[in-house]
């Protein structure tokens, strides 16, 4: 009998032990340890937790880049979709949080800010806004991302050689060139964000335009203006790139036949090149590597 209540005194004792040792006998609030195959990413002002090797990525936008390093995609929003990128097999999610959703991600990949809170119930969800970064920048910080460091440096490096052997074609460095797409209507010019061929005219040739294009959209962030035929003669360079998704001579008509277009320098000169926009659209590594070829034979044939 006595041994009985010394038994009992001796495992009350020692519970309390327990109980005082972990300084409470509630269940811990503490946030559970982080998975070991992930880590922490600073994206666009905050942090996020992401997958070291992420296996199933989903995208709304950087698809030629994605594309490019091989990353582990299965889907993406393909609403735009550029003749440079190699044939997929990945899932339309266009604007579907359902079709995002349905395909498992365990990265998301956005340029739209509206759509991170709601992406992020989904997957860890990496926020890159337009114009954060240049081309080549942007491809770096994806194989961050992704994992794949080294196929985004051996691109790097081939798009730069590549672009060498384009300067070395360039007729006149001192001529000052005018991107043009002729879309909706409506003629704009085009400065070295935005696509359409700006990043390696004027920023890897360090082409220029005329001044007051330089002054008043070619290196600024919203690089672009409408122009008016009344205009041209400030705006037009001694070689002028003219594109359209459509033959860019009849959806231009209302911009061309006119004296004023007839007798800019580039067009007495035949110096006019006339592009498919659906080319010069996008800056992922595919569409600039297709872009840097067409632009050698634009400069094989300038005066």
């Amino acid at each position: 009998m006595k041994h009985s209540v010394w038994l009992v005194l001796f495992f009350s004792v020692v519970s309390l032990a327990l109980v005082g040792a972990s300084g409470t006998a509630e269940p811990s609030s503490a946030e559970p340890a982080a998975d070991p195959d992930s880590r922490v990413y600073q994206a666009a002002g905050y942090e996020v937790r992401i997958p070291e090797n992420p296996q199933r990525i989903v995208a709304d936008y950087y698809v030629g880049e994605l594309l490019k390093l091989d990353a582990n995609m299965v889907g993406a929003d393909l609403t735009y979709q550029s003749s440079a990128w190699p044939e997929h097999d990945l899932v339309d999610v266009g604007q579907s949080m359902e079709a995002v959703a349905a395909l498992r991600p365990d990265l998301i990949i956005t340029i739209n800010e509206d759509r991170v809170e709601q992406y992020s119930g989904i997957a860890p969800t990496v926020l890159i806004p337009y114009g954060t970064y240049n081309p080549e920048e942007l491809i770096v910080a994806l194989a961050d991302i992704t994992g794949t460091e080294e196929i985004a440096q051996r691109w790097i490096d081939a798009f730069n050689a590549n672009v060498e052997e384009l300067a070395s074609l360039v007729p006149d460095p001192d001529q000052t060139y005018t991107i043009i797409d002729i879309w909706g209507g409506n003629a704009y010019f085009y400065g070295e964000h935005f696509g359409r061929g700006g990043y390696i005219i004027y920023d890897k040739l360090g082409l220029r335009g005329t001044e007051a294009a330089e002054r008043e959209y070619i290196r600024k962030a919203d690089s672009y203006a409408s122009m008016t035929v009344e205009a041209l003669p400030d705006y037009a360079g001694d070689v002028l790139l003219v594109m359209s998704d459509e033959d860019p001579r009849e959806a231009g008509s209302f911009f061309m036949d006119n004296v004023v277009w007839e007798n800019l320098p580039a067009v007495r000169n035949g110096n006019v090149a006339y592009l498919d926009s659906a080319d010069f659209w996008f800056i992922d590594p595919f569409s600039l590597d297709l872009q840097v070829e067409i632009l050698k034979d634009v400069f094989r044939d300038l005066e």
